[in-house]
């Protein structure tokens, strides 16, 4: 979109006159088409490349250039298609390159009599729309702030066409040379192009290649999509901010209900044991006294010992004194320390709890037999102590992290997709402020 900004329409209808004009070309004597009269400022010669004033009927030549590297349009000029409810018609194009020249991208210039200019760009099979605009953005640290958004800097470089056929609203010729800065806000792109007299701002937006086909009747195949454009949405992207919200209303519900049990939770004590195991013999099993459960709820067992370089094993069965059911479970500890060449070291834990819900309403009992190493004789034989404690109606957390992963796991899943789509659109970028570069990994 080089050259000055377009000049301004309303939507008043436009004065009478001819819609389209031919003349012969002053430099070869080949037909030249004028579709945007009284609007376009210059016309390039489709055959011999002369640049063309058309501000009056002189039809002076501002430059000749033979280009010798001739492109044709995917969109011939003249070609109409209907984008965004409005009739629009191809009366330019170029192909420009970068500062290199091994990279190039297409511009088609699109009129409509009421609503003005608007370009098609084409980079490696993906598709802006672009609109011109005269409001300048709030530009600082790589980012610009337009219309309530915050663009990033993406790139910047140079823009320098190469090819140029039609019309076109400034005084247009091959090898113009602007510097462009790209800043992206996907499905948006922002775009600046400086030249020698100002600097011109647009606005564009992400379309699909399938669209652009269908608008204007195009029959050949469209150019494949290569990479991640700057501006082309992910669709993982669009579902994460109304992802977040519905994963922080479900966050807030759950430690809102996570946080009344907790105070609900009765947490009563309802058996203490101690005991010492002697390990010289094999323990006969025990029987505690009755205790009673008032309603239905869970039963937690803790088993403690200090246990240094050993182990101990509770083998137990809560017992319903009037149905006889049976709720069996076993739960060790045990505690391991040392040091090697890497250090000092230890593995395991002293105490442990065994959660068993639902339990019925009733009177109950524990069977239990404490377990643990064998002494070959009296002498040998070191005493353990150990602690048993039964409570009732305890806060469990494993249905609250089970319903947090639950709750967490698509939108970490989108947010993952996401992130890696990301980190391969920025790869391609070469701004300072590159989000791959400056704060994440390269992609594969």
């Amino acid at each position: 979109m080089a050259g000055e900004s377009p000049p301004p329409f309303g939507a008043k209808k436009p004065a009478p006159g001819p819609s389209v004009k031919t003349f012969s070309c002053p430099s070869c004597g080949a037909g030249v088409i004028l579709r945007a009269v009284g609007q376009s400022i210059s016309v390039v010669c489709g055959s011999c490349g002369s640049v063309i004033d058309v501000t009056n009927e002189n039809y002076q030549i501002l430059s000749s250039a033979f280009q010798k590297n001739k492109v044709i349009p995917l969109i011939p000029l003249g070609q109409k298609g209907k984008l965004r409810g409005e009739t629009w018609q191809v009366i330019g194009f170029m192909q420009r390159c970068d500062g290199s020249e091994l990279y190039s991208w297409r511009e088609y210039l699109l009129y409509n009599p009421f609503k003005g200019f608007r370009w098609l760009v084409e980079s490696d099979g993906h598709w802006n729309y672009v609109i011109m605009t005269k409001s300048k953005p709030t530009i600082q640290h790589g980012d610009a702030k337009f219309l309530g958004e915050t663009y990033k800097l993406f790139e910047k470089g140079t823009g320098k066409v190469t090819f140029v056929v039609g019309e076109f609203y400034w005084k247009v010729s091959a090898g113009e040379t602007v510097q462009v800065e790209d800043y992206v806000c996907p499905p948006r792109i922002l775009s600046s192009e400086s030249g020698d007299q100002e600097t011109v701002w647009s606005l564009g937006e992400y379309l699909d290649p399938g669209v652009i086909q269908a608008a204007f009747a195009i029959s050949q195949p469209m150019p494949g999509r290569i990479g991640i454009a700057p501006a082309q949405p992910v669709k993982s992207s669009l579902l994460l901010r109304p992802l977040a919200r519905y994963w922080a209303f479900f966050l807030v519900a759950l430690l809102a209900l996570q946080l009344l049990t907790v105070m609900l939770s009765s947490n009563e004590k309802l058996l203490h044991l101690s005991g010492v195991y002697t390990g010289n013999d094999v323990e006969k099993p025990k029987v505690t006294e009755s205790f009673q459960l008032r309603k239905g709820t869970n039963v937690e067992v803790t088993f403690q010992s200090p246990v240094n370089n050993n182990w101990l094993e509770l083998d137990a069965t809560l017992v319903n004194d009037s149905t006889g059911a049976q709720y069996n479970f076993e739960q060790g500890v045990e505690y391991y320390y040392g040091s090697d060449s890497d250090g000092s070291w230890s593995e395991g834990a002293q105490h442990q709890e065994n959660v068993i819900s639902s339990v019925t309403a009733g009177t109950y009992h524990l069977n239990y037999q404490i377990v643990g190493p064998i002494s070959v004789s009296a002498a040998t034989a070191k005493e353990q102590p150990y602690n048993i404690d039964v409570r009732r109606g305890v806060v469990s957390w494993s249905n609250f992290f089970l319903a947090l992963f639950l709750v967490s796991a698509f939108p970490v899943s989108v947010w993952w997709i996401s992130s890696r789509y990301e980190q391969r659109r920025w790869a391609d970028s070469n701004s300072e402020y590159n989000l791959v570069r400056s704060g994440g990994s390269d992609d594969d």
